[in-house]
C-alpha cells in the first residue's frame, strides 16, 4: 500500500510539473504580445490603420474591438 501511495504522489507532482511549465509559456507568449504591442493588458488586439492596409489583422474585421 505504501509503493501505491508513493507512486501516486509521484504522479501527482509530474502532472503538477506539467501544469507548471504550460503556465510559464503561456504567460510568457502573452508578455511577448504584449511588448510587440499586439495586445493591450487584457490580451485584446490592438487594431492600427497599418495593419488595417497590410490585411495582418488575422481575427474577425468585422467584429467590434
Amino acid at each position: 500500500m505504501e509503493i501505491i501511495n508513493f507512486i501516486f504522489g509521484i504522479l501527482l507532482v509530474i502532472g503538477a510539473f506539467v501544469f507548471m511549465i504550460g503556465s510559464s509559456v503561456l504567460v510568457h507568449e502573452k508578455k511577448q504580445r504584449q511588448r510587440a504591442g499586439l495586445t493591450d493588458y487584457y490580451d485584446q488586439p490592438i487594431i492600427t490603420n497599418r495593419l488595417r492596409k497590410k490585411n495582418l489583422v488575422m481575427w474577425d474585421q468585422n467584429k467590434e474591438v
